[in-house]
């Protein structure tokens, strides 16, 4: 009986440093460009590209921000932008995943100074947090690209503190994805542990 155990144990130990290990982990790149939402929507909305959804809000939902296609000719493709639909300006935009994600990217836009924030959020813990300035573009309006990365998450809060409006457009993120190897690894740990079990039974 020791013996069994010290085998689960080990096989328990075994599994659990591989799934940890960063090598058992690779990441996919998701876009979502939002083009299955219609013109002039407003918050909450979402998208589901490859098995992961993003899902839009704003702080004064409903229509917090809105989706657009485009905001001061500054940034190509579909945009969500504030006020949206409330009237509402100063919103603050939050980003949530239906599974953690790595990396974050997208470009964007400011009315007035041009300095955009992204928090990161593991449910509700603080991942980490960055700021950017943005650069001058066309129509006096400051553009740049927001990005975050190296740790885990599931949703991130965008806000400007000194510009009454901001936009941002397509989002690039970057999806944990399992390697077989792993698979492989919790199928023979399953298989030891049920071994384990039947002897116990049978003894």
């Amino acid at each position: 009986m020791p013996i069994l155990k010290r085998i689960f144990f080990a096989c328990m130990v075994a599994n659990a440093g591989l799934l940890a290990a960063p090598h058992a982990v690779n990441a996919k790149t998701i876009y979502f460009d939002f083009s299955n939402v219609t013109q002039g929507s407003g918050t909450p909305f979402s998208e589901t590209v490859d098995g992961l959804t993003a899902k839009i809000t704003g702080s004064g939902d409903p229509g917090g921000v809105q989706l657009g296609s485009s905001f001061f000719n500054t940034i190509p493709g579909n945009i969500i932008f504030s006020p949206g639909l409330s009237g509402q300006e100063n919103q603050v935009i939050t980003v949530s995943f239906s599974s953690a994600v790595t990396d974050f990217s997208a470009p964007f836009a400011t009315i007035g100074i041009g300095q955009l924030t992204l928090t990161a959020y593991s449910g509700s813990s603080v991942v980490g947090s960055i700021s950017v300035a943005g650069t001058l573009g066309l129509d006096s309006a400051p553009v740049g690209t927001i990005q975050f990365g190296g740790l885990t998450f599931d949703s991130v809060v965008l806000s400007d503190s000194q510009d009454p409006d901001f936009a941002i457009g397509g989002i690039s993120v970057a999806s944990p994805v399992p390697e077989p190897e792993t698979y492989s690894t919790c199928l023979i740990g399953i298989g030891l542990m049920a071994c384990v079990l039947r002897r116990r039974t049978s003894v």
